[in-house]
């Protein structure tokens, strides 16, 4: 449902987002960006996300995670299954080497990059240098300079204040479970 909202007034053009990198120290809680959120539903770190518009409708869209190594996992958890996160998100999952190779295949057909970048505040905004996705993004516009690029923020903005009548109900209810832990 939202990633068919955002391919709407997008039409025809390349989505990519990148999620919230892990963080540095073992002290701070992970929390995904909420505009990867809200187009993935997935809560783990360092992924991103291609989507394919075309005439106003999503024909390709990819989660790519990353590996993990098999010596962390038991800290930081097992992957998840490939095939029930697909069910899940309805979305496709790859491994994160593969980003690059479907990035170039899917912008051969000249259609624009709208980038969702990689940032946690608005402070962020204008001074957004370092972060991975906006690495990832220069060197994609170093190599195909022909690459029109576009901020996709504004659009996904106008598409998140609104909250449908069963968002309206899952806030409320949430908000009822809260007041019940306060009481």
């Amino acid at each position: 449902l939202f990633r068919s909202s955002l391919a709407a007034p997008i039409r025809n053009g390349v989505v990519l987002a990148f999620g919230a990198p892990e963080p540095v120290t073992d002290l701070a809680p992970f929390r995904q960006l909420p505009a990867f959120d809200y187009l993935t539903g997935f809560d783990d770190p360092d992924a991103a996300f291609l989507m394919v518009a075309r005439e106003g409708h999503p024909v390709y869209a990819m989660l790519f995670q990353t590996r993990k190594d098999p010596r962390m996992v038991l800290y930081t958890g097992f992957p998840a299954d490939s095939a029930k996160l697909s069910r899940e998100l309805g979305l496709g999952v790859r491994f994160l080497d593969a980003l690059r190779p479907a990035l170039d295949a899917a912008l051969a057909s000249g259609a624009p990059l709208w980038e969702i970048r990689d940032y946690a505040t608005r402070d962020a905004v204008q001074a957004d240098s370092l972060t991975r996705g906006r690495v990832f993004v220069a060197g994609v516009l170093r190599d195909r300079p022909a690459v029109r690029l576009r901020d996709a923020h504004p659009v996904l903005d106008s598409l998140m204040v609104p909250k449908s009548a069963e968002e309206q109900r899952l806030l409320r209810r949430a908000a009822e479970i809260t007041m019940a832990g306060q009481e």
